[in-house]
């Protein structure tokens, strides 16, 4: 038995600032089974070909490397179906931009990747008795026919999750993060915060990719737990040099969100009328006032 091709996509889209997209002539080629797997995504390794279907380097794909991140809960039959996951990568990277021209002299760049979206075209195949082609049915399973999904440029070096959508932290963290969010915080007035912050470091800064977006109003998809969400990275955020001076709830109301925090840790699922209850919300606003309200 041989492998006649890898699964393989339509052309790719790229997506602007707007979720605007625009057709390249160029397609992800890739793994029959996924590489990993995590609590929202199939994720697999590929390559990049071009019109004339030969492997392509190109300035989207500089190594012509690239890895494909497929629902698992869920079916996207529509590149829109896409767009609540590319606006936290979207976001990201604006803001990203902005606090690298503040601090970029004394911190570690950050850099937000911007996926591509494309759509199923052929599945990995194998020849039975050498002439009869088979389709990879465990493929078919994973990914549906058309169905959209992301594609993002390969990361190399060590790729580590830094900061969770709940705020768990990596021991080895460092400041540029921390310090981002904060800021991001403050920048938003209290309405967002970037988190899920993931990727890799190199000598010149952070290539990161797959955000969580944390916003007041839960815009931002399924890894968004809105104002929840942003409980949880007040409560967990310890100050370093670079936005300890950034303004910050008083300690009254730190402790009281340190202290809900601690009440709710143990929960393990978040359902829509628990991140949405009133009572979420009146906490949140109560401290979201007090800090960008207040005369």
């Amino acid at each position: 038995m041989g492998t006649n091709y890898d699964n393989e996509s339509k052309y790719l889209y790229k997506i602007d600032e707007n979720l605007n997209t625009t057709q390249l002539k160029y397609y992800s080629c890739f793994e029959k089974t996924p590489e990993k797997e995590g609590a929202f995504r199939f994720c697999y390794f590929g390559t990049i070909k071009d019109q004339y279907d030969e492997p392509s380097s190109n300035s989207y794909f500089p190594d012509g490397k690239c890895v494909v991140k497929v629902f698992k809960k869920k079916v996207a039959y529509h590149k829109t179906d896409l767009n609540e996951d590319f606006k936290n990568s979207i976001y990201a990277r604006k803001v990203s931009k902005i606090f690298n021209k503040l601090y970029g002299n004394v911190l570690s760049e950050l850099k937000f990747v911007i996926p591509f979206a494309a759509s199923m075209d052929k599945y990995a195949t194998f020849n039975l008795f050498f002439f009869i082609p088979i389709t990879n049915s465990d493929a078919e399973k994973k990914i549906k026919k058309h169905e959209w999904f992301a594609v993002e440029p390969f990361i190399n070096g060590n790729y580590e999750k830094f900061v969770s959508n709940t705020n768990w932290e990596n021991p080895n963290l460092g400041v540029s993060i921390p310090a981002f969010m904060h800021w991001n915080w403050v920048y938003s007035k209290g309405e967002k915060v970037v988190s899920d912050v993931q990727g890799v470091k190199k000598d010149e800064g952070y290539i990161l990719t797959d955000p969580a977006v944390q916003s007041i109003n839960s815009e931002y998809g399924s890894t968004d737990l809105g104002p929840y969400g942003i409980l949880v990275f007040l409560a967990k955020h310890t100050h370093n040099k670079y936005c300890k001076d950034l303004p910050w709830p008083k300690k009254d109301l730190v402790e009281l969100i340190k202290s809900y925090h601690q009440s709710t840790s143990q929960r393990t699922t978040f359902s829509f009328e628990f991140k949405h209850s009133s009572y979420i919300n009146e906490i949140y606003m109560k401290i979201k006032n007090s800090v960008f309200n207040s005369k």
